[in-house]
C-alpha cells in the first residue's frame, strides 16, 4: 500500500544520505515524502576584514538582498513555474529571511528551514517517490551554498571531496531541469556578495573560499569600464515584456543564436516603434533596429533600442534624456 513517509534532515550529511538514496533509485515511487528539516538548511557568511566586526556595510547589505531574491525565486518557479510575481503575500512572510550577525565577529546566519519546509510541503502534491526527495533536497543543498563555486584545492582529501560533489551536482542537474537555473542564480548571488566587499581579508560563504586576491580580482573586474557600442541590424523578436517605464525584449541578430536582452523605453518616439515590433514578433519576420549596447570583454552586459526602421533615431534632445549614461561625447550618428 502506497503511504506518505516523514523524512527528516537535521544537518547537511543527512541531506547528501538521502540524496544519494534517492539518486540511485532506493525509494520507492509509490510512496509520497514529506520532508522536514529541523535546523537545517544554513546560511552561512562570514567576512573578514577591519570593517567587518558585528557590521554590515551598505553594499554587502544588497548583495543579501540579492540572495532573498534567489530564494523566492527559486521557490516560486519550483511550485508555481513562473517568476517570483507570482508569489502570495503568505508565501512571501514564510520565505523572509533574518539574518543574524554574531556579537564581535563578522558571523552572518540565517535558517532556511522554515522556507523549504514550506517547500516541501507544497511539492508533495507534485511529485512522489524519489523526485520529490531530489527536488526539495537538492535545493536545500544548492541554497545552503554546499555546490557552486569551485575553490582551488591543494590535498588529496580535499580533491576528493571536490571530486564527489561536483559529480553530485551533475547527477542532480540531469534528474531535474530547474536546478541548473537554481546553481546559476546562487553562484550569481555568492558573487555579488563577495564584489560587496571589496576591502575584505577573506570571505567564506558555504563550502566556498574566497582568500584576498580572489576578492580583489573580482572586484576589479566590476570596476572594468564598458564600452558603448552600436549594434545596428536585423533581428529577430523572441519575446516582448512591460517593465514600470520600458519594455523588455529578447531578440536574436539575423545569422547568429546567440539571444540579448534589449530596452526600449516608453514615450512618445518609443510608441511608434512599438507597434512595428509587435508586428515584427507576431509575424516572425525580422526587423532593423537602431540599438546601442554597453559591451565588457566582448559580451553585451546591456542594450537599448534607438529607433526602428520606420521610426528613425529619436530626436536628439529625446535621445539625451533616455540615454544620458552614455559617455561624453558620443553622438547618435557615430557609428
Amino acid at each position: 500500500m502506497s503511504e506518505v513517509r516523514e523524512v527528516v534532515i537535521r544537518s547537511e550529511s543527512d541531506a547528501l544520505a538521502v540524496l544519494e538514496q534517492a539518486l540511485a533509485g532506493f525509494l520507492s515511487d509509490e510512496d509520497s515524502y514529506l520532508i522536514k528539516f529541523d535546523g537545517w538548511p544554513l546560511f552561512e557568511l562570514d567576512v573578514e576584514g577591519g570593517r567587518y566586526h558585528s557590521t554590515v556595510t551598505t553594499p554587502l547589505m544588497k548583495g543579501l538582498l540579492e540572495y532573498q531574491q534567489v530564494i523566492n525565486r527559486i521557490f516560486a518557479d519550483n511550485v508555481y513555474s513562473k517568476g517570483a510575481r507570482a508569489l502570495t503575500e503568505e508565501d512571501r512572510s514564510a520565505l523572509e529571511l533574518t539574518f543574524s550577525v554574531a556579537e564581535g565577529s563578522s558571523d552572518i546566519q540565517a535558517y532556511l528551514q522554515e522556507t523549504f519546509n514550506k517547500l516541501g510541503e507544497k511539492m508533495i502534491d507534485k511529485m512522489t517517490g524519489g523526485q520529490i526527495v531530489i527536488t526539495v533536497v537538492g535545493l536545500a543543498l544548492v541554497a545552503a551554498l554546499y555546490f557552486g563555486h569551485a575553490n582551488q584545492q591543494s590535498t588529496e582529501l580535499a580533491i576528493a571531496t571536490e571530486t564527489n560533489r561536483s559529480s553530485l551536482e551533475t547527477r542532480l542537474i540531469e534528474n531535474n531541469q530547474k536546478m541548473a537555473s537554481a546553481l546559476a542564480d546562487t553562484n550569481q548571488a555568492l558573487i555579488t556578495i563577495v564584489k560587496s566587499t571589496p576591502d575584505a581579508t577573506k570571505v567564506t560563504a558555504g563550502n566556498a573560499v574566497f582568500e584576498r586576491d580572489e576578492i580583489v580580482q573580482l572586484s576589479q573586474r566590476e570596476r572594468e569600464v564598458t564600452t558603448p557600442t552600436r549594434i545596428d541590424g536585423n533581428y529577430y523578436v523572441t519575446s516582448i515584456k512591460s517593465a514600470g517605464d520600458k519594455w523588455r525584449l529578447d531578440v536574436v541578430k539575423v545569422g547568429s543564436e546567440d539571444p540579448i536582452k534589449v530596452d526600449l523605453f516608453k514615450g512618445q518616439h518609443a510608441a511608434d516603434g512599438i507597434n512595428e515590433i509587435m508586428s515584427s514578433f507576431v509575424g516572425e519576420t525580422p526587423i532593423f533596429l537602431h540599438a546601442l549596447a554597453r559591451v565588457k570583454d566582448g559580451r553585451v552586459i546591456s542594450a537599448s533600442i534607438l529607433g526602428t526602421a520606420a521610426t528613425g533615431l529619436p530626436p536628439a534632445t529625446e535621445f539625451y534624456a533616455l540615454h544620458g549614461q552614455v559617455d561624453s561625447g558620443y553622438t547618435p550618428d557615430s557609428d
